[in-house]
């Protein structure tokens, strides 16, 4: 609630960035400063990385502001450009031009908004007004402007459950002992799994392998996968870092195969580790 306020009236004068770690509820610390612009007949935006998060925060948010109109705009909804409150993808900010009093940036340091300076650009053209950062894992240029001044900084440790991140296991050995291991573990669970790997070929295979549902950024199923996973109707989904972030799931464990691969550094890292 203390952030939350703070957020509201910091806002209003200048760029902020909420610290908070995975489960703390980033979309809820800023509901009140959306509800105060709306409120005012401001534009605000929130801005994600990838099309299944935004889809999945547009249904929050009509949710949360019934009376508002909400819209989402990622590949395959473009059609509506005009809504008071637009859950949009980063890719799809070069359609705005000056237009949002309040830009909610969620995940700056996630792929592909990180290193893509054309995107850096997208989002900037598109404020008027002010930017709010959300992440649990800034990267040093996001730090390096508050310390400059740039940004706010409003830090959050503690998840609402009161439950601290879970502190992974480390099993050293060779590929092949990683998968009976795997295999083993699933058999003896009675919880719901996700377990990532690094690259399409790992995931095809064991896919094959293990006989589990697949999920990678250009499945054609992916909506349904993710779906069925939240519902319990499949208990165990191979991925790759497609859902390190952005996604909610409840009461599950979290697995990473060849968590030594480059892809898998310590934002990647910290980020999957916050889905338990």
């Amino acid at each position: 609630q203390d952030i939350a306020a703070q957020c509201k009236t910091l806002s209003k004068t200048s760029d902020i960035l909420i610290h908070a770690v995975c489960g703390a509820g980033k979309t809820e610390l800023v509901m009140e400063t959306i509800q105060d612009r709306l409120n005012r007949k401001e534009k605000v935006a929130v801005a994600v990385a990838r099309k299944q998060v935004a889809l999945q925060l547009a249904q929050r948010f009509k949710d949360a502001f019934p009376q508002i109109k909400v819209i989402v705009v990622c590949e395959g909804h473009t059609q509506d450009l005009s809504g008071q409150l637009v859950i949009t993808t980063t890719h799809q900010l070069y359609r705005f031009r000056s237009t949002f009093d309040c830009l909610i940036l969620d995940e700056p340091d996630a792929f592909p908004y990180r290193s893509d300076p054309v995107l850096h650009g997208f989002m900037r053209q598109s404020v008027k007004g002010h930017i709010i950062y959300l992440t649990a894992t800034p990267d040093r240029s996001l730090m390096k402007q508050v310390r400059q001044g740039k940004l706010k900084l409003l830090s959050l440790n503690k998840r609402p459950h009161g439950y601290p991140l879970a502190i992974p296991e480390l099993i050293y050995s060779p590929f092949w002992v990683q998968v009976i291991i795997m295999k083993v573990t699933l058999l003896r669970s009675e919880k719901s799994w996700m377990i990532f790997v690094p690259s399409l070929k790992t995931g095809k295979f064991l896919g094959k392998l293990l006989g589990l549902p697949f999920v990678h950024a250009s499945s054609e199923d992916l909506e349904n996968l993710i779906q069925g996973f939240k519902t319990k109707r499949i208990r165990h989904l191979l991925t790759t870092t497609v859902l390190e972030r952005g996604v909610t799931f409840s009461d599950i464990n979290v697995a990473i195969l060849k968590s030594d691969h480059p892809v898998f550094d310590q934002a990647v890292l910290t980020q999957i580790a916050g889905r338990a």
